[in-house]
């Protein structure tokens, strides 16, 4: 079975059983050495990534690009010809990269973040997510956005859901009939 965890192409509000939601099957759907980059920017909690720390240490710390983990990680994969992170393949194209999370980060931190509705773009450019069949968000889509508004303290993030696992759709159903409230995929209830 394919899994929508992996698969770029499923339509938003998917719903799917077996084992995508495992972490288990996640590091044994790539070949081992994607999986070993992929550790740079996922994880059970983002904040444990070298990404989010490397952004936090540039942020926060006031250290340059070229100074955190992240990027002198990336780098070298550039140097040896692996093009994992966002296809970059030289060091010009990976700084202008930088410049843009700089310039993400300052319109954040002024304006808040803007769900694409709000900013009149298509919703393919939301924040995605799926649900796991114990109610945890997975990230699809949009960890930049996620890591700044984790560093800023931003509550509450615009996202879609593409993909929900089977078994969280019956405890769902469970919560609707009884009235229960106590998760964010549950907010459509009361409306």
């Amino acid at each position: 079975m394919k899994s929508p965890y992996f698969n770029a192409k499923i339509p938003f509000g998917t719903i799917q059983g077996g084992n995508w939601d495992k972490k288990d099957f996640q590091k044994y759907t790539l070949a081992h050495y994607e999986y070993k980059y992929y550790k740079l920017i996922h994880s059970n909690d983002i904040r444990n990534t070298v990404f989010f720390k490397s952004l936090k240490n540039h942020y926060i710390k006031n250290i340059p690009w070229e100074k955190t983990i992240f990027f002198k990680k990336i780098y070298k994969l550039i140097q040896n010809n692996v093009y994992f992170y966002k296809n970059i393949k030289n060091i010009k194209t990976l700084k202008k990269h930088f410049k843009y999370l700089d310039r993400l980060y300052q319109s954040i931190k002024t304006k808040g973040l803007k769900s694409q509705k709000q900013l009149k773009r298509a919703p393919q450019k939301e924040i995605k997510v799926d649900i796991s069949r114990n109610g945890k968000y997975l990230i699809r889509g949009g960890r930049h956005r996620i890591c700044i508004s984790k560093i800023l303290d931003i509550a509450k993030i615009p996202v879609v859901i593409v993909a929900r696992h089977r078994k969280w759709i019956k405890k769902r159903e469970y919560a609707y009939k009884n009235n229960l409230k106590y998760h964010p995929d549950f907010n459509e209830f009361s409306q």
